[in-house]
């Protein structure tokens, strides 16, 4: 699997970086998402930092929806896979996350 890292933006935006032609680039899904993040020592351009004692990874968009409004997230946080916002939520679309396109 290719992947291509961007900078954050909305999730529409996100997939209008999908629609080149020639391209087949597409936001992973949560599962291919978790897979990504949790195999970090062959991504260092994730950007896992320390933050307060605690390794945080940035945001990032999965190609899953919840619902017309919203889609879910995904970042690692002390090594571990944690979905959606600090609450557990997706987020809504226009928030800016980092994105990983993949092919």
């Amino acid at each position: 699997m290719k992947i291509k890292i961007l900078a954050a933006m909305s999730w529409e935006d996100a997939n209008k970086q999908c629609v080149q032609p020639d391209e087949r680039w597409r936001l992973p899904s949560i599962r291919e998402l978790k897979d990504l993040l949790e195999d970090k020592t062959n991504h260092p351009e994730l950007g896992i930092k320390e933050v307060e004692g605690r390794q945080l990874s940035d945001v990032f968009w999965s190609g899953t929806e919840k619902t017309d409004k919203t889609a879910w997230t995904a970042r690692l946080v002390d090594g571990d896979f944690w979905i959606g916002n600090d609450k557990n939520d997706p987020e809504p679309k226009e928030t800016a996350c980092r994105v990983i396109l993949v092919k």
